[in-house]
């Protein structure tokens, strides 16, 4: 008799595989990415990781139960009372959830408050050490295939990313220099990547994000040659009316990135639509102030409009097209490909 995760299992994959609910939910440029990918869905990806798991448990106890050596046995307790058992995925959680409050609290403790010093202190040995027991523990659990720990199929990476961040931390544990202390905190604050490995809808989230980035290798590269061609075509028509954004292909690149991302895209656009001296705002100054501004947050480099070029057919149809292109087709897609990877 299935049971009712089983049940959701199968209507999960069934709704996806419906051609019904893929044309209903889905554009057409959609459905053709759809059909190149891999068809697997979330439940599919946590179903694996649970048998896989499975099939790992069955491993071990094949080999260390009912093993004569006592070192192995040793690991078949370690393994089936503490590395598998909830209660000690949610400790090494909470310890990671703490140290990453503890990190944030530091560089907050601006005024050097004793009290929170000595908080951050203790929270950190006492994780750095939680950290390297869960290391020891799960290598020892692995019996007489101590390797497993860092090649396991689904857990090989992240095991071998908490070996490295354990290991780094005794570079710099006890050094009170100001790299190390910036070092030590680096360290602590990725610690809280390691938070997805313990829950299972994170870990199949970000699997599909990497899948998925596999798959738009070349919309990163139509994107890339899109953004070189307008860049040329910008530095022909505005370089002179707006040298500070369209002087050279690579500045212009970087403009026209910023206009991919609607990010006060319009005062670009309104420069070489207007004018540099008709439209006057940021980066450009009136005659007579000054080219460069002091303050207490650093220089800052201001332009002078000297060649004043309004070219609003241009800059209407080059600013709609661009637009159009990036922001709207082709980042679209690259959502698209990579949620449904």
């Amino acid at each position: 008799m299935e049971n009712a995760a089983s049940v959701a299992y199968k209507k999960a994959c069934k709704q996806v595989r419906d051609k019904e609910h893929l044309q209903k939910n889905y554009p057409v440029w959609m459905q053709t990415f759809a059909e190149k990918l891999p068809e697997r869905t979330m439940a599919e990806a946590i179903q694996e990781h649970v048998e896989m798991n499975e099939s790992d448990h069955h491993r071990k106890e094949r080999e260390l139960r009912y093993s004569t050596s006592p070192y192995e046995r040793f690991s078949w307790l370690v393994y089936l009372h503490v590395t598998s058992t909830s209660w000690f995925e949610a400790f090494i959680m909470v310890n990671i959830l703490l140290i990453g409050i503890a990190t944030g609290v530091d560089l907050e403790n601006t005024q050097g408050d004793p009290a929170t010093t000595a908080f951050v202190d203790v929270v950190g040995y006492v994780t750095f050490a939680v950290f390297t027991i869960e290391c020891v523990l799960k290598i020892v659990a692995e019996g007489k295939h101590p390797e497993a720990y860092f090649t396991h199929p689904q857990n090989g990476t992240f095991n071998t990313f908490d070996a490295c961040i354990v290991v780094a931390s005794f570079a710099f544990l006890g050094n009170s220099n100001g790299g190390a202390i910036g070092a030590l905190r680096m360290l602590r604050l990725v610690r809280l990547l390691t938070f997805i490995k313990g829950v299972q809808q994170l870990r199949v989230i970000v699997v599909g994000l990497i899948q998925g980035m596999r798959s738009v290798t070349y919309i990163v590269l139509l994107l890339f040659l899109v953004i070189y061609l307008f860049a040329i075509m910008g530095v022909i028509f505005f370089g002179l009316n707006d040298p500070a954004r369209f002087g050279t292909v690579p500045m212009a690149m970087v403009s026209l990135f910023q206009v991919s991302t609607l990010a006060s895209w319009t005062s670009i656009a309104y420069t070489s639509f207007y004018g540099c001296k008709n439209y006057q705002g940021h980066p450009y100054v009136n005659e007579g102030m000054p080219s460069m501004v002091h303050t207490q947050g650093g220089d800052f480099q201001y332009y002078k409009c000297y060649v004043n070029e309004a070219k609003p057919a241009q800059a209407f149809v080059f600013f709609s097209l661009y637009i159009i292109l990036t922001s709207w087709v082709i980042m679209s897609l690259f959502i698209g490909v990579i949620s449904m990877g």
